[in-house]
């Protein structure tokens, strides 16, 4: 009789479990797809309407497993969209906020042809010209090494967010070696005529950039036509960081 009634316990306890993980699969099912949407130009509406769609289908799996692989594989091909975001909010919901990737950047390779990067520095297309595709305006043109490009990209956005814009001021930015403290400065050629170079860029990027952003407000209109913002750190802390106008000679 123990025999049986130990039989009976273990079946009675697989099938609570079963039941268990049958609601709990329930529960979590998504029901609900969230998808925002920021864009710029139209130039991406024919992909979010795609991956909108394909989104949807994802109704009805679970949340808990569901992996980014999952919401990248319901994206459109043509390259004019991206995820900028996902939630999942449990039990049974997911939001996801897809964005118009943007051209933003531009390298030139040795023959002469370009590739154009988008704000985040992913690559869209190549091309024998920097001009962007939506407006024919020239992108931001980088000259840096492959070991710098991402901390480039990054100081740009870092760039735009002090200043207020990217493209419509900057022409160039370039890394380059300072010979003298081993250090890499990173230069902003302005089309206004003005360069902003950052001193070892990478180190208190923002409090340089802001420093530079209060020097180039504080310049007369004539003055921001030539000469160079340089930024540097004396010291050893954020204390020391300072941004100072030099004019042309």
């Amino acid at each position: 009789m123990n025999y049986i009634r130990k039989v009976v316990a273990l079946i009675l306890t697989l099938v609570f479990c079963a039941a268990l993980v049958v609601g709990a699969g329930v529960a979590l099912s998504i029901k609900n797809v969230n998808v925002e949407y920021i864009y710029y130009t139209t130039g991406g509406d024919d992909d979010y309407a795609y991956s909108a769609k394909q989104l949807n289908t994802l109704k009805g799996t679970n949340l808990l497993f569901l992996e980014e692989e999952d919401i990248l594989r319901c994206i459109g091909t043509k390259g004019t969209i991206c995820v900028a975001s996902y939630e999942k909010v449990f039990p049974c919901t997911l939001n996801v906020v897809l964005k118009e990737r943007r051209e933003t950047f531009a390298r030139q390779n040795e023959n002469g042809l370009y590739a154009v990067y988008d704000e985040d520095g992913t690559f869209i297309r190549g091309s024998a010209q920097n001009l962007n595709e939506i407006d024919g305006c020239p992108n931001v043109l980088l000259e840096t090494e492959n070991d710098d490009f991402d901390d480039t990209v990054r100081t740009s956005q870092i760039f735009k967010n002090y200043f207020g814009s990217l493209r419509n001021l900057v022409k160039k930015v370039s890394v380059t070696k300072d010979l003298v403290t081993d250090c890499d400065n990173i230069t902003f050629s302005l089309y206004s005529g003005v360069e902003i170079m950052i001193s070892d860029y990478t180190v208190y990027t923002e409090e340089k950039m802001s420093a530079c952003n209060r020097e180039f407000l504080s310049l007369s209109d004539e003055d921001k036509l030539h000469g160079c913002i340089f930024c540097g750190c004396t010291g050893s802390d954020v204390s020391g960081v300072y941004a100072k106008y030099v004019a042309s000679v």
